[in-house]
């Protein structure tokens, strides 16, 4: 992200069939909040991994904002976040998205367990 965008569109959820539907159309950042020894055995296809526990290490804007455009988010980019907990860590990365600026982002609506068996 480049820098607070003014326009705030926010879409609390994405079903499982519509995030596969972006990931097959390049129209979308996942991002995994799992630890990382989660994300390495395993993990939603083209999803990067920020651990809550790195995000929450510092949460300074400037350093939230380098980690995401380290990851190829920028302000025009979609998002979708997740974890294994039904929302409980990937909620508050999403917020420090939104927070942040950040006009589209939205929870997978599922755990990752549960996007795995379907």
């Amino acid at each position: 992200m480049c820098g607070l965008s003014q326009e705030k569109v926010v879409k609390s959820t994405t079903d499982i069939e519509s995030l596969r539907s972006e990931i097959r159309d390049k129209s979308v950042r996942v991002i995994d909040v799992r630890r990382e020894e989660d994300y390495k055995q395993n993990h939603i296809p083209t999803a990067v991994n920020l651990p809550l526990a790195t995000l929450l290490s510092d949460d300074s804007p400037e350093r939230v904002l380098k980690l995401v455009n380290s990851m190829g988010i920028d302000d025009e980019t979609s998002v979708v976040v997740y974890d294994d907990t039904f929302g409980a860590l990937a909620s508050r990365v999403a917020w420090t998205l939104e927070y942040l600026g950040h006009s589209d982002v939205s929870l997978l609506e599922t755990t990752y367990s549960k996007w795995k068996s379907t």
